[in-house]
């Protein structure tokens, strides 16, 4: 493969679609092949050719900066994994696959040692099956990713914007836009199973931690407190029951530098651009020291 053409289904015959919706989508794009090329030790220059109607047609051609002869994968094979994950959706992709259902827990803990090292089996293996087994297995790690699932997300959330489109498409093309690669097409009835509106990572458990009390709170409610952990300032919510019903009926006292002992459960979600930020912070088992 030497070029990626992504097609723009569009009713009524029509040539043209709103130019932001397009430009913020291939954004997105973008950033999920230069994602997936650096995982898969790919160092791509993307060009994009120029587009051609029936819809809209544009032509993404890919250009090898340099070659790693251990971690790389063939360019013929990085088309149909992109592809295959543009267009393919967790659950359909592991049920048609049912090897990789045992590897869900692995592929979350794991994920870029076992990705490395298909990586180099794939490099490595004779036959068809052996081949097929490790492109699944790869692309599989990748549907699982919450980077991958973040970009992709806001892909289709873009495109599901615009009235005109009816479904995109895509297909692996030769230096001579030739076809290498059977079409795949998504509907738009199927962009929203690409959609998600946050994605939670696993939390952090810190025992033991030590929250210097800034800020209290003395009323009912789920408001945050402020304290300094890790000589950080942070905000903060009490997920102790029985603490926060002594505070409120005055039996703990706080003054200047009072410090709790707990355990602080930090909750981590991925942003638009698919890099983790805190979402919330909850003590449990709290003491005052």
């Amino acid at each position: 493969m030497e070029k990626l053409q992504l097609h723009y289904y569009l009713e009524n015959d029509s040539h043209s679609f709103n130019a932001f919706v397009r430009n913020k989508a291939e954004l997105e794009l973008l950033r999920l092949i230069i994602y997936i090329s650096k995982e898969l030790k790919y160092d791509f220059e993307i060009e994009i050719e120029a587009l051609e109607e029936g819809g809209i047609k544009e032509f993404i051609k890919f250009l090898n900066k340099k070659r790693n002869k251990n971690l790389l994968i063939a360019v013929t094979y990085f088309g149909g994994i992109f592809t295959n994950i543009l267009t393919n959706v967790v659950s359909d992709f592991i049920s048609e696959n049912d090897k990789l259902e045992n590897l869900q827990i692995e592929v979350l803990e794991m994920q870029k040692i076992l990705l490395n090292k298909e990586i180099e089996k794939l490099n490595q293996v004779n036959t068809e099956v052996e081949k097929n087994d490790s492109l699944n297995k790869i692309i599989g790690y990748f549907l699982l990713d919450g980077k991958v699932k973040v970009l992709k997300s806001n892909f289709y959330e873009y495109l599901d914007m615009e009235n005109k489109i009816t479904q995109i498409s895509t297909l692996e093309l030769d230096a001579e836009n030739k076809p290498v690669s059977e079409e795949k097409f998504v509907p738009k009835s199927k962009f929203k199973q690409f959609i998600v509106d946050e994605i939670e990572l696993e939390p952090k458990i810190i025992d033991d931690a030590e929250v210097e009390i800034i800020s209290p709170v003395f009323k009912k409610g789920n408001d945050s407190w402020k304290g300094y952990f890790d000589s950080e300032p942070i905000d903060f919510k009490i997920g102790d029951v029985d603490f926060k019903q002594n505070v409120l009926n005055r039996k703990i006292s706080f003054t200047t530098g009072t410090i709790i002992l707990c355990r602080l459960e930090i909750k981590h979600v991925l942003d638009k651009k698919g890099e983790p930020k805190i979402k919330s912070r909850y003590a449990y088992d709290i003491k005052v020291k």
